[in-house]
């Protein structure tokens, strides 16, 4: 089974993974805020949508959201990663 390494890769793909791997640090704030759901603002319209939605909030919606877009990208990240 063939398997690519990086000096096999052309200098616009070398340049695509560099643009990816600088886009780590940014993911690996948002997995640092993705630990725990973020309450709306008081006062907010997210806040009085919980209200009327409190068997199930919609910011609870939208950190579960952002937990499944994490783990994708850290997934993907994982799998360049693992590339020599």
């Amino acid at each position: 089974m063939w398997t690519w390494q990086a000096h096999d890769m052309s200098e616009r793909d070398r340049a695509a993974l560099r643009h990816i791997e600088a886009t780590y640090q940014v993911l690996d704030g948002w997995r640092a805020r993705s630990r725990s759901p973020e309450r709306p603002e008081r006062g907010s319209e997210l806040e009085a949508d919980a209200q009327v939605w409190a068997w199930h909030p919609p910011y609870e919606v939208a950190w579960q959201s952002l937990i499944a877009a994490v783990q994708h990208l850290n997934l993907a990240r994982t799998a360049i990663e693992a590339h020599p």
